[in-house]
Order: C-alpha cells, then sequence, then structure tokens
C-alpha cells in the first residue's frame, strides 16, 4: 500500500519539474520535408562568409541554423540561396530575436535527418551546453518560427503571419504538447 502512495507522486512531480516535454522531436515528416520543435536554447545562428577560401563567392554569404539534436550532435540547416552580406544579418538577427523571446521554435526544411550519425570535425558551441561536433546531417532550411507568430523563411521574408509549405504550415504547431 505504501508503494502505490509513493508511485501517486510521480505524475505530479513531472507536471512540477516539466519532464513531460522534449527539447528536441520531429514534429512532421514526410520524405524529406521535416519539421521539428526544439528549445530555443538548443539553437544557434550565423552567417558565413563563402569567399574566405577564396573562389568566385565574393560578398556571397549563407544563412546557417545550427541545432542540438537529441544525441547532442549537432544538425546544420541552411538557406540554400548565397544572400548579400546585408540580407545574411538581417535575417540573423530577426532569428536571435525569434530565439530570445521563445522558448521554442519550429525549424522546417528539406533534409533527411534520419540518416545515419557520422560524426565529425565541427564543432559548434552552444552557450547553455557546450561544444558539440556536427553530425553529419543538414537541411535546406524552409522556416523557422517562434511561439509568438514570428519567423524568418528562406525565400519569403519574414514577419507575422509566417508564410511557408501548404504540406506543413508553420501557423498550426502545436507548441503546448
Amino acid at each position: 500500500m505504501q508503494n502505490l502512495k509513493t508511485f501517486s507522486f510521480i505524475p505530479l512531480i513531472l507536471t512540477l519539474f516539466g519532464c513531460a516535454s522534449p527539447q528536441y522531436r520531429i514534429h512532421q515528416q514526410l520524405g524529406e520535408r521535416t519539421g521539428i520543435i526544439i528549445s530555443s536554447d538548443r539553437v544557434i545562428v550565423e552567417c558565413e562568409d563563402q569567399f574566405a577560401g577564396g573562389g568566385d563567392f565574393k560578398d556571397r554569404f549563407a544563412f546557417f541554423v545550427h541545432f542540438l539534436d537529441e544525441e547532442k550532435t549537432v544538425v546544420s540547416s541552411f538557406q540554400a540561396a548565397q544572400t548579400s552580406v546585408a540580407e545574411c544579418f538581417e535575417k540573423l538577427r530577426a532569428t536571435e530575436k525569434i530565439l530570445k523571446s521563445s522558448k521554442k521554435v519550429y525549424i522546417a526544411g528539406i533534409g533527411a535527418l534520419n540518416e545515419p550519425r557520422v560524426v565529425n570535425q565541427y564543432q559548434f558551441h552552444f552557450p547553455k551546453f557546450g561544444d558539440f561536433h556536427g553530425n553529419g546531417r543538414s537541411m535546406y532550411l524552409g522556416v523557422i518560427k517562434g511561439e509568438d507568430g514570428s519567423c524568418v523563411t528562406a525565400f519569403e521574408g519574414m514577419g507575422n503571419p509566417c508564410p511557408w509549405d501548404p504540406i506543413f504550415p508553420a501557423e498550426t504547431v502545436p507548441f503546448t504538447h
């Protein structure tokens, strides 16, 4: 009888400490179209100069969203089209604003996040968690959306309501689950 009383407190404890909500989960997947819900502290963004190593990409930048998955390896999501430095940093600032104002974010795009992980030499720093290696998985960024409805998309801009793919409409993402 004492054991029954002890076990009856477990749901209460889980509710109080928030253990029922994962920090990373695949919300939707259809072929290579993937949408995830992730805690915002597991996401970092950067603009990468595509000319830094030489070549033909002078004044072209790539916008990246890196996120820490459930196995504590890093997936890189990037905008397929290269941008100017001004456009890239405008997206970076808008995304950072979303990350600061949301506990969870929705990231969707095209990429197979069920491919085997191949830990590589690239390391990424997440302020709350530390340094982690990339896992060889990547996806084309479609959208990153915050709990307040604001978003950054790869091709249609930024704002609220969030424009996106009719198969994975970002406006219906259930942040409360």
